[in-house]
């Protein structure tokens, strides 16, 4: 098996820090809403790295990874849709919306 080059195995391994640094630290830090907000802001990223990848494929001529691509954004644009329609509970459930992850673990342990 080849190996990784090792500036893909430390963008992977910092990837990895900064996911659960943001699950089981930052998340908890801030309120609902804005947490949500932030995850949906990864996954427009996402697909923004899918689009640009895309375009750099078709350039090389790599079909491949032009057919991947549209995959990934057929089945993914309809999710992240999906997820921006329910924006709207924050609208109508201010109160949770405002909670953060940690005051509820506080509330919650008394």
């Amino acid at each position: 098996m080849r190996r990784q080059p090792a500036g893909l195995q430390l963008g992977r391994a910092v990837g990895v820090a900064f996911s659960a640094l943001r699950h089981f630290m930052f998340d908890r830090l801030i309120d609902h809403e804005r947490s949500y907000r932030g995850t949906l802001l990864g996954c427009k990223h996402g697909l923004d790295v899918v689009r640009l990848l895309r375009e750099v494929a078709l350039r090389s001529g790599d079909s491949a990874v032009v057919r991947f691509c549209d995959d990934q954004l057929v089945e993914r644009i309809p999710l992240l849709e999906a997820a921006e329609r329910e924006l709207a509970w924050f609208a109508d459930c201010p109160t949770k919306a405002l909670r953060s992850g940690l005051r509820v673990a506080f509330e919650s342990a008394k």
